[in-house]
């Protein structure tokens, strides 16, 4: 399973299924509804359940934590509507080779974030940036 502790030494996140992402997004989602002032936490048995056989449910968790990270900010708004979020987006948030940089003596680090806006301009330039 992965261990997002391993980036700070090269280690990249390991690409998931866009699918599985999709599926815990949609978990996410639900509680959110349901349980609107309060923090809800999932664990990884719970989201094993809902993610294809075989799948990594600590890479799956962090690439959906990433995705929420990146919602939060306004530059990712033509890749949303709503609670919809572009099939590209997925697909690369799913994909993309994130990397611990900027690594700091106490273990703080930066992911290559601007990198991974950068490539997923130019796979939208190609294709549409409409939430589906």
């Amino acid at each position: 399973m992965f261990d997002p502790s391993a980036m700070l030494s090269g280690v990249t996140a390991p690409p998931v299924d866009p699918a599985d992402i999709r599926a815990v997004r949609k978990i996410q989602l639900e509680l959110r509804t349901q349980h609107k002032d309060s923090q809800v936490a999932i664990g990884l048995s719970s989201l094993e359940t809902v993610c294809s056989p075989g799948a990594d449910a600590g890479a799956v968790w962090y690439r959906s934590a990433l995705l929420e990270m990146a919602l939060q900010h306004p530059e990712f708004d033509r890749w949303r509507r709503g609670d919809e979020v572009d099939e590209t987006l997925l697909e690369m948030i799913a994909k993309f080779p994130f990397r611990a940089i900027h690594v700091e003596s106490d273990g703080s680090h930066q992911l290559n974030l601007r990198e991974f806006y950068e490539e997923l301009c130019k796979a939208s330039e190609g294709g549409s940036t409409q939430a589906r």
